[in-house]
C-alpha cells in the first residue's frame, strides 16, 4: 500500500537553510549558440527559470499517474529493491537493473516523476516553436479544404522549423525512453496545451492541437510499465471523449480528447547492435528525436558504436527534423578515450564536445559528400529544475540538474 503523501524533497534536504555547506551551489545558467558567423541563429529557450513554468495543479495530476500506475510498489521492501538497482547501475549490470517487472517500476516511482516534470519544462522550452510551425500548416491545409474556416497565427511565435515536412501528427521518437518520463511529460504538455486553447482563445484553435505520436526505444522491456502509464493518462486526461468542454476547464479537467490524441508504440532494442535496416522504418518521418540521459550511456557503453549510430541517423532523417539532447551537466557527463583504464595517454572529453565533433561541421566539401549537415539552435551547459515544495508524493523526489542541446538537420 502507498505509504501517506510526503513533501516531494528528501528528508535529507528538509530544514537546511541556505548557505549551508551540504547543500550543493546552483550553478549560473549558461546559454550560447556555438558556431556564430557560420550563419546559426540564437534560438534560447524562452524560459530561463529554474522551476516548472507550469500549474501546480498540473504538476500535481502528473506525479499521481505514477502513483496511482504503481500503488503495488509503495511498500516497504521499495527502499532496498532501489539500492539493489543502484547498485547492478554502478556496475554497469543494465540487465540485472532492469531484469524484472519489480524493478522496472521500482525505478519508475523512484526517477522518472521528477525527470517527467523537469521534462515538461524542457520539451516546451524547446519545442514549442516547432509544434506551432506544424499547427500552422495543418490549419492552412484545413483552410484549403474549407475555405470559410480561419487561421489564427497570433500565438505562433519563431518557427524555427521552417523546412519540417508538415504532418497531421506531432512524431516524437524517444531513443532510450523507456522509464516513462517522456510519455508523461508529453502527456503532460498535450493536457496544458489544449485546455489553454480553451480559455479565451476559441473552441476552433483546440482542433488544430496536433496529436502526438510517440514512439520509444530501449533496451529493457518496459512494455508493461508504459502500458499502465498510458491507461492512467486516458483515465485522467482523456475519458471525457466525446463530452462537451467545460466553459472554465482547468489543466487537469477531463478532456474532450479521443485516446488517439497521444499514441504509443514501444521497441525493445539494444540501439548500439540494431541493423539500420531495422532502425530507419521506427524512426523516419519523425519530427524530433531525443536522448534524454542516454547520450552518456552509449558513449560509455562504446563511443565507436554510438558516433556509427548518430551518423547513421542522420543519413536518413528527413530535413528539419530536431535533435533534443539532455544528460547530466559537466564531470558528470565525461567519456573516456582510450584502450583501458590502465591507459596513459587516455584522455577524458565532456559529452556534449563529442556530440559536437560529429555533428557539426565546417567543412562545406564534407557536408555535400555526407548530403547532411545539422545546426545547432541551442545549448545550455548546466541548468537546474528545483521541484515546487508544495507538491505531495508517497516518497522523496530531488531537484535535478541538466544539460540540454538543441539541434536541426539542414
Amino acid at each position: 500500500m502507498p505509504q501517506n503523501s510526503t513533501e516531494v524533497r528528501s528528508k535529507k534536504d528538509q530544514g537546511k537553510k541556505k548557505g549551508k555547506a551540504s547543500k550543493p551551489t546552483e550553478p549560473k545558467s549558461r546559454t550560447s549558440t556555438p558556431g556564430q558567423g557560420q550563419g546559426s541563429k540564437d534560438l534560447k529557450p524562452s524560459s530561463g527559470s529554474t522551476t516548472n513554468p507550469f500549474s501546480l495543479e498540473l504538476q500535481q495530476q502528473l506525479l499521481n499517474l505514477f502513483k496511482t500506475s504503481f500503488s503495488s510498489s509503495f511498500s516497504g521492501q521499495l527502499s532496498s529493491i532501489l539500492q539493489e538497482i543502484k547498485g547492478h547501475l554502478y556496475k554497469r549490470e543494465f540487465d540485472r537493473a532492469f531484469g524484472s517487472e519489480e524493478f522496472l517500476e521500482a525505478y519508475a516511482v523512484r526517477w522518472s516523476p521528477s525527470r517527467a516534470l523537469c521534462y515538461l519544462s524542457i520539451f516546451r522550452a524547446y519545442l514549442r516553436d516547432c509544434v506551432r510551425k506544424l499547427e500552422r500548416q495543418s490549419a492552412a491545409r484545413d483552410q484549403a479544404i474549407n475555405p470559410g474556416n480561419t487561421v489564427k497565427d497570433g500565438e505562433l511565435g519563431q518557427e524555427d522549423c521552417s523546412t519540417i515536412v508538415g504532418s497531421d501528427q506531432f512524431k516524437v521518437t524517444c531513443l532510450g525512453g523507456g522509464g516513462g518520463a517522456e510519455l508523461v511529460a508529453l502527456a503532460g504538455w498535450l493536457a496544458h496545451r489544449h485546455s489553454s486553447s480553451h480559455v479565451g482563445a476559441g473552441s476552433h484553435n483546440s482542433e488544430n492541437r496536433l496529436p502526438i505520436s510517440l514512439s520509444l526505444i530501449d533496451i529493457a522491456d518496459w512494455s508493461m510499465v508504459l502500458k499502465k502509464l498510458e491507461t492512467s493518462i486516458h483515465a485522467t486526461f482523456c475519458s471525457g471523449a466525446g463530452a462537451e468542454a467545460s466553459e472554465e476547464p482547468s489543466e487537469t479537467s477531463k478532456l474532450p480528447l479521443a485516446p488517439d490524441k497521444i499514441t504509443l508504440q514501444f521497441h525493445q532494442h539494444d540501439l548500439l547492435k540494431m541493423p539500420v535496416e531495422d532502425l530507419q522504418p521506427l524512426i523516419q518521418g519523425s519530427h524530433v528525436i531525443t536522448l534524454m540521459f542516454t547520450l552518456n550511456e552509449l558513449y560509455s557503453a562504446s563511443m565507436g558504436q554510438t558516433t556509427k549510430l548518430l551518423l547513421q541517423i542522420s543519413s536518413f532523417l528527413q530535413k528539419g527534423v530536431l535533435l533534443l539532447v539532455v544528460d547530466s551537466p559537466g564531470s558528470y557527463s565525461t567519456v573516456s578515450v582510450g584502450d583501458s583504464q590502465a591507459d596513459t595517454t587516455q584522455k577524458k572529453y565532456p559529452m556534449h564536445w563529442l556530440l559536437d565533433h560529429t555533428l557539426l561541421s565546417d567543412d562545406e566539401k564534407k557536408d555535400r559528400e555526407r548530403g547532411w549537415r545539422w545546426e545547432k539552435l541551442a545549448t545550455n551547459e548546466s541548468q537546474w529544475f528545483r521541484l515546487p515544495a508544495e507538491l505531495k508524493y508517497p516518497i522523496g523526489l530531488e531537484d535535478m540538474r541538466y544539460q540540454a542541446h538543441l539541434y536541426r538537420l539542414e
